[in-house]
């Protein structure tokens, strides 16, 4: 047959856990048609003579919500063989959220994040209010490596209650209102929901990012949401609990307990201590 792409004289490392070997890769329709020793012709010939050749790597911690909207290459994650990327991770993401309440989730990840918002206002056309319409937005744009996207807690809190999402407690209207959104966005294709709770994350000003205002019922009756459609993973920049057993015995307990119930698979962003 004749491929699209022949990759000639690399060492193959395959990522099943073989050794490495020296092969061709013929790629047909793109998607790997071959593997091994291959005479045949194709359209396009690169000799890897002296590169390795192996699959892209997949960077599952990314803060680049903010920055893939005016950096289609994905700097500097595709410079060292990372192909796709995960991004929403610790609680922050830029929806849901409607124009002319950006600068509440910028405020999220100004500190947290080290983005000023004058790069976002500048570099972000802001087309999107729920979460659906963010993937789309995200999906429009031209992109040199691959993007999946978690729901981001502060984001959410801020879109249902405002600055109160800054200082208090959701009522339970309030997380009825986030469970359907967070259902809405695992439907569009978010891949789960993340959270803050560590002391690290916070505004400008110094005050806690909105996710770390909430109770640990709402966390739990937002994963759960998950559980019910048995979709999508759980990221958590976990709780500080110093050096005390007794705070970490609470906080790890309580996090089992919430895998277990739900069986929603876990990560972790941050370890604190």
């Amino acid at each position: 047959m004749q491929y699209d792409l022949l990759i000639k004289n690399g060492t193959v490392i395959d990522g099943s856990g073989m050794p490495r070997f020296r092969g061709d890769i013929g790629i047909a329709h793109g998607k790997i048609a071959a593997i091994g020793k291959i005479r045949d012709q194709a359209k396009q010939v690169l000799d890897a003579e002296g590169h390795v050749v192996a699959p892209g790597f997949v960077d599952g911690h990314t803060h680049m919500d903010a920055q893939v909207f005016w950096d289609p290459l994905g700097t500097s994650s595709c410079w060292h063989g990372i192909t796709s990327v995960v991004m929403g991770n610790c609680g922050f993401s830029l929806a849901p959220c409607s124009e002319k309440d950006k600068l509440m989730v910028m405020r999220n990840l100004e500190r947290a994040e080290d983005i000023s918002p004058e790069a976002m206002e500048a570099g972000i056309k802001w087309s999107w209010t729920t979460y659906p319409e963010y993937l789309d937005a995200v999906d429009r744009l031209p992109k040199g490596i691959n993007y999946s996207a978690y729901m981001g807690h502060s984001a959410l809190r801020t879109f249902v209650m405002g600055e109160r999402a800054f200082t208090d407690a959701a009522t339970p209207d309030e997380i009825e209102t986030m469970k359907r959104h967070v259902r809405d966005a695992i439907r569009a294709g978010a891949i789960g929901f993340t959270t803050s709770r560590t002391r690290n994350h916070q505004t400008p000003d110094g005050q806690p990012v909105a996710s770390r205002l909430a109770t640990w019922e709402e966390v739990r009756q937002l994963v759960g949401v998950m559980g019910e459609m048995n979709a999508g993973v759980f990221e958590i920049a976990g709780e500080d609990t110093d050096i005390n057993p007794d705070l970490r015995a609470d906080y790890l307990g309580r996090l089992k307990a919430l895998a277990v119930d739900t069986g929603v698979p876990v990560t972790f962003g941050v370890f604190s201590r």
